[in-house]
């Protein structure tokens, strides 16, 4: 091979390597991907619109709120009823707070600990969830949506 060939190699490679393109151009590295919205007007369901972002962020993994050792006392697993531990229920981190209150996001604490101000009503502080980056802004939305729908179990 001649210095001139040898000089031809890395640019072919880097032609081949930029003509292979990743398919995912909105892909950020730390940053769960977002889950799609149901379409405008269609009520947003528990267990196929918030449960897999439960699911996606690892909510409902052990050591977390799974059914077999729950952190506050909270099952976040699609497997056990959710509604029965979420809507309506006492915060273990600041039992004035419902976890979440039907028909208003604003009073419900999940939506607090989403975003990491739940030292400002009054219980902690710590972002959820814990393993990992902060849900998308798009995820979160869908979450108050359902609350705001009324957080029925469907």
């Amino acid at each position: 091979m001649t210095p001139r060939s040898r000089a031809r190699v890395p640019a072919a490679l880097l032609f081949l390597l930029g003509a292979i393109r990743c398919a995912n151009h909105d892909a950020r590295i730390g940053v769960l991907p977002s889950i799609a919205p149901p379409p405008p007007g269609v009520p947003i369901s528990l267990s196929k619109d918030v449960q897999p972002i439960f699911n996606a962020a690892k909510c409902a993994q052990s050591g977390c709120h799974s059914p077999l050792a729950p952190q506050q006392n909270l099952v976040l697993d699609n497997a056990a009823d959710s509604d029965l531990f979420l809507v309506n229920i006492p915060c273990a981190e600041a039992p004035p707070l419902l976890r979440v209150v039907p028909f208003d996001s604003g009073k419900s604490y999940l939506i607090n600990k989403l975003l990491g101000t739940g030292g400002s009503v009054g219980g902690s502080g710590t972002l959820m969830p814990l393993s990992g980056q902060p849900l998308p802004n798009a995820d979160i939305q869908i979450i108050r949506d359902w609350i705001d729908q009324g957080a029925l179990d469907n």
